[in-house]
């Protein structure tokens, strides 16, 4: 089985000084158990750490603190602006022309605004790019759990809506006389049936989504808009399996980035990750046990196939399904 990629080593570094939480700190926690390059990767951080921590540092001299603090209370202030009214004249009657700032603080002022930006601004949004991951594999979770309730209620299936059947156009531009049949209004039933809130369908890193009202669902079949469904789904029209009896089979996952609307992106490379996050960066996949795993390649699973497309297919009519129970494809 071909495992997921490998953690990043800022995801390790983050992970072993304690700045994860919830689920994406058990996600690296499973990769290192389960994936010995992982686990071997992480070792070496772990070491590089020790090695930090065994190094004694001198104490710093004595009152350092003070010294400091009263070398920038004794320093003259730096002069930014003065009223006009209160410069001398120049020999022509008008303001003085003496520059306010030396060329030397310009740069040295210049060289701590640059030094900002290459430093904090990076910082910022590497962070608020991780919330939004983290916010978009809790949706996930949220949307395992009603999977997991409707597994029950419904003979371990996935949801499937009444009169679905194997040959039906899941791209939603048939021709007769097959017709279509959006493989969205399955994973609708999860929220038509309230077994899912509608804003768990929701990924944090799409600016445009927004959820449907809550006090609708009974009134569509599908989602009523593109915006109101952020993640695809496993195409159920070929065989499947019972929910988690393939672990580590992908069911849900971000959008599916070669098709757009009803039509084949052709423009997409093969292995092109979801858009959803920084515009390709990766994709979080739900499995059918429940784990959601961050992976930065589309080729996952059980099989290792690409997740977006049946092998060996490059132009679809929207009439192709899985051709065996654990082939994933994850279709809009």
């Amino acid at each position: 089985m071909n495992q997921p990629d490998s953690p990043q080593l800022d995801q390790l570094l983050d992970y072993h000084l304690g700045l994860l939480e919830g689920e994406q700190a058990e996600q690296i926690r499973c990769e290192i158990a389960s994936h010995e390059p992982s686990a071997r990767q992480s070792r070496n951080v772990s070491a590089w750490l020790g090695l930090l921590d065994s190094y004694e540092t001198p104490p710093p001299p004595a009152r350092f603190v003070d010294r400091i603090v009263g070398g920038v209370t004794q320093a003259s202030p730096l002069r930014i602006a003065e009223a006009v009214s209160s410069l001398p004249p120049s020999s022509e009657g008008g303001v003085s022309r003496r520059p306010l700032l030396t060329l030397r603080e310009l740069l040295a002022l210049a060289a701590c605004i640059i030094l900002f930006i290459g430093v904090a601004v990076p910082s910022v949004s590497r962070h608020h790019s991780r919330r939004q991951q983290m916010a978009c594999a809790s949706n996930l979770g949220s949307i395992y759990r009603g999977l997991s309730q409707y597994a029950t209620t419904f003979n371990n299936m996935m949801p499937q809506t009444a009169g679905f059947f194997p040959g039906g156009n899941w791209l939603g531009s048939a021709r007769p006389p097959v017709s279509p049949m959006a493989n969205s209004r399955n994973r609708y039933m999860l929220v038509r049936l309230r077994f899912v809130r509608p804003k768990h369908f929701i990924c944090a890193g799409m600016p445009y989504a927004r959820p449907m009202d809550a006090e609708r669902t009974a009134r569509f079949d599908d989602f009523p808009a593109p915006e109101n469904c952020s993640f695809d789904s496993q195409n159920v029209a070929g065989p499947t399996l019972p929910l988690g009896s393939v672990p580590g089979m992908p069911v849900f996952a971000d959008r599916n980035p070669l098709f757009d609307g009803s039509k084949l992106d052709s423009n997409q490379p093969y292995e092109s990750n979801s858009r959803s996050h920084d515009g390709g960066r990766g994709q979080n996949v739900l499995c059918a046990d429940g784990r959601v795993m961050w992976t930065t390649s589309p080729v996952f699973g059980p099989d290792g196939d690409n997740i977006w497309q049946i092998e060996g297919v490059s132009s679809y009519t929207g009439t192709e399904c899985p051709q065996y129970p654990k082939d994933a494809f994850i279709i809009p």
